[in-house]
């Protein structure tokens, strides 16, 4: 789901904070189904091409996102665009 908001209220303090929000709210989603997975023990999954696997740990290998939204998703700011470290390190 994207959120529209006209050009001239884009760049207001609510918007981006409302935006800052919806971010992170959706990546705590991600993180919780994880969590939940994990916490049952893991599961039998059906693959694509037929077979059953069991699964005892779900693991979050890497999120991606292009630049600059990287840097917004994992809260460095103004970061290095290739391994995302805080400037000044």
């Amino acid at each position: 789901m994207q959120v529209d908001f006209p050009p001239q209220n884009r760049t207001g303090v609510a918007v981006k904070t409302f935006l800052l929000s919806l971010r992170q709210h959706r990546l705590r989603a991600i993180y919780k189904c994880f969590e939940e997975f994990n916490r049952e023990g893991g599961a039998v999954v059906n693959l694509q091409h037929g077979p059953l696997m069991y699964f005892a740990k779900a693991v979050i290998l890497a999120i991606y996102g292009d630049q600059p939204a990287a840097t917004k998703v994992t809260l460095t700011g103004s970061a290095c665009p290739v391994c995302f470290t805080p400037q000044g390190y």
